[in-house]
């Protein structure tokens, strides 16, 4: 549940940058869909459905879903969601999901007998750290990353020390970032709160 609500907060204040980084897309508008299309009320609904208005005016929906251990039935659920984000909406629908912990199985495509399906995909052990450095919204994510122990610290002086952003949404991306933290090394997520526990605890995902 803890990383359920972390990605949920990164993702709030990252989503531009995840559409622009990940999936090429510049978007003119945002905006969060609440309910899931559905036939019955026992469907789980995806993570972080998107309404999408690019900047060239096409609209589209993009379903974030954020797994930490891959499996592979995941794969049929967001089939399900992505099927009935099409037949509701009319729009094409980018499946991405973002993976954080390594494996080998994690290829983008799921493929039986009589199903092929291809779907986008962010590995973040194979993303660089430096670049994550770049986008204080990904900061939640850095430590994920491919050297991102090394960086970590880097860039949670740069995000205590921003003044462009509020104390909450500040509170929220250290929470976040301490919990992901917690995924790669169990003692550098420690440190990280006893260091800025005053910071953390104006967040409701540190509550939580």
């Amino acid at each position: 549940m803890k990383y359920d609500i972390a990605a949920k907060v990164a993702l709030d204040t990252s989503k531009e940058e995840i559409l622009r980084r990940y999936l090429r897309i510049e978007p003119e508008s945002i905006e969060f869909l609440e309910e899931l299309p559905q036939e019955t009320v026992s469907l789980k609904r995806s993570d972080f459905p998107l309404h999408v208005r690019t900047k060239e005016g096409i609209e589209l929906i993009v379903l974030i879903e954020i797994q930490t251990v891959f499996e592979r039935k995941f794969a049929l659920r967001l089939i399900d969601y992505t099927v009935r984000y099409m037949l509701k909406y009319e729009l094409e629908v980018i499946p991405l999901v973002s993976l954080l912990t390594p494996s080998d199985q994690a290829t983008g495509f799921y493929e039986s007998k009589f199903l092929t399906f291809r779907y986008e995909m962010v590995r973040f052990w194979e993303e660089p750290a430096e670049e994550y450095l770049k986008e204080k919204s990904l900061y939640p994510f850095i430590a994920l990353t491919n050297g991102g122990e090394s960086v970590l610290e880097e860039a949670e002086r740069r995000l205590y020390a921003n003044t462009e952003i509020s104390m909450n949404t500040k509170a929220d991306l250290l929470t976040a970032m301490a919990i992901f933290t917690g995924l790669k090394d169990a003692d550098l997520a420690q440190k990280l709160i006893e260091r800025r526990h005053d910071i953390m605890i104006k967040s409701a995902a540190y509550e939580i």
